[in-house]
């Protein structure tokens, strides 16, 4: 009876109607689940257990429209929730996994990482204090000290992980052999999970790659063992150097920076994001105990890396899904001058791409994450040179008022792109980067 199903639709007012036994007052509204028990009992056995999910409160307004302090509720308020619980304990239900939202407030039925954990534990509490039924607690409880604190207090008995199972199936095991620290984190970025349910594709995990996959991602002993590089120490690379000793392998994991985590650590430094930099620690401490050697501040060249005379290599350096977006984030970067022209000209060949998103939403979802570039752009300009964002998005904006109509052309008229393209590429783009090239030349003949 959560997240807006069926049930709940027969238990909310709002929802709800019909003007039969199944409609009206709260008993005839939670007549369905009533009935649901009886059958079930009456098919199993009145000792075959019997528990009931159940939201204490929607925070919704109304249909797609969530609240997001509750205020102004349209659908079940926790007095009503509280009732509930009372009323399906007297039905019979042997306990109540409880929990908050719905569809209609999709922040609360999967809490992000935004959200803090344990939100839902003051709820939980005040059903235990009406029933006398065991209370299971579920949504963002993936903290094995806030649990076992909530639990001691009296305020649930026991808790429920769904999206921390996926990132990690061995959850309940390490909590009991007292290594909670060797935890696979779940970040609640919702993508690998219910975000590729909601796309079409299978549910998996973005922080485990073998989530749904196990037969075919199995790590099984290497039956021939190797020396395995891994040059690059960002969440790939250490996946890889994981994977690998796990099968037995003698890894060496080398990273050019001075620290491991590649783009886990600017992702993971605000407090809102602190998972990521939990992942970040998590596969450190992964890395230590299954030995491998890791070496920061490592840049290695080709000759570096067939002087190793490793076995394997495996390359996790990082790519730019474009050449042009990749010249741009170098050139940011670098803090030169000439940033300003590639930056806009990154900015130029992605407008037909970002106003067609801009004008049919739908189409971003078709774009394979390269509609980001213009935002990844504006990221970096951010951190890098303020003074260039502010230019490159002014000719953004000034670009997309003069040229939307045509090139919406150019968007759905690929050839027109392809020449749009070129036209930039040879007669403005090439001659000056040769003219950039000379120029250096010169310079380092004359030093």
């Amino acid at each position: 009876m959560h997240w807006g199903y069926l049930l709940d639709q027969f238990a909310m007012t709002f929802m709800n109607h019909r003007t039969d036994e199944y409609g009206g007052d709260l008993e005839n509204r939670l007549r369905c689940a009533r009935e649901i028990l009886e059958g079930v009992k009456a098919a199993c056995g009145a000792d075959f257990v019997v528990s009931m999910r159940l939201a204490l409160k929607s925070y919704i307004k109304g249909y797609n429209q969530p609240s997001l302090h509750g205020e102004d509720e349209v659908g079940r308020t926790l007095e009503e929730g509280l009732t509930i619980a009372r009323r399906l304990e007297a039905y019979g239900y042997d306990c109540l996994s409880v929990d908050f939202g719905q569809y209609d407030s999709f922040y609360y039925a999967a809490p992000p990482c935004y959200m803090e954990k344990g939100r839902v534990i003051d709820l939980a509490a005040a059903c235990k204090q009406v029933v006398k039924i065991p209370v299971l607690c579920g949504g963002r409880m993936n903290d094995p000290a806030l649990a076992a604190q909530a639990i001691a207090d009296g305020k649930l008995d026991a808790i429920v992980l769904g999206r921390p199972s996926l990132a990690d199936p061995a959850y309940a095991q390490k909590v009991a052999m007292g290594c909670p620290e060797d935890i696979r984190p779940c970040i609640g970025c919702n993508q690998g999970c219910i975000g590729a349910l909601k796309a079409g594709r299978r549910a998996g995990c973005a922080v485990n790659p073998q989530a749904a996959r196990e037969a075919a991602f199995a790590l099984t002993p290497a039956l021939e063992k190797k020396t395995v590089l891994v040059v690059g120490g960002g969440v790939a690379g250490m996946e890889a150097a994981r994977c690998a000793a796990l099968r037995g392998h003698a890894v060496t994991l080398c990273e050019a920076g001075e620290k491991l985590g590649g783009n886990l650590i600017p992702a993971g430094a605000h407090h809102f994001k602190a998972e990521l930099a939990e992942l970040n620690a998590w596969y450190q401490r992964q890395l230590a105990k299954l030995g491998v050697t890791v070496e920061t501040g490592t840049a290695l060249s080709p000759q570096d890396i067939l002087a190793r005379k490793p076995d394997t290599v495996v390359l996790a350096v990082g790519a730019a899904l474009l050449f042009l977006h990749g010249l741009a984030y170098q050139m940011a970067a670098s803090g030169t001058a000439e940033s300003v022209f590639y930056l806009c000209y990154t900015f130029l060949l992605l407008l037909p791409l970002g106003v067609a998103c801009y004008l049919f939403p739908v189409l971003s979802r078709f774009t394979f994450g390269v509609g980001g570039l213009l935002s990844n752009c504006a990221r970096l300009a951010i951190v890098h040179l303020p003074s260039t964002l502010a230019m490159a998005l002014e000719l953004y904006l000034a670009l997309e008022l003069l040229l939307r109509i045509p090139l919406i052309a150019l968007v759905l008229f690929p050839g027109l792109t392809a020449l749009f393209q070129s036209f930039f590429l040879e007669r403005i783009f090439a001659p000056y980067i040769r003219a950039q090239l000379g120029a250096e030349d010169e310079d380092e003949g004359n030093s």
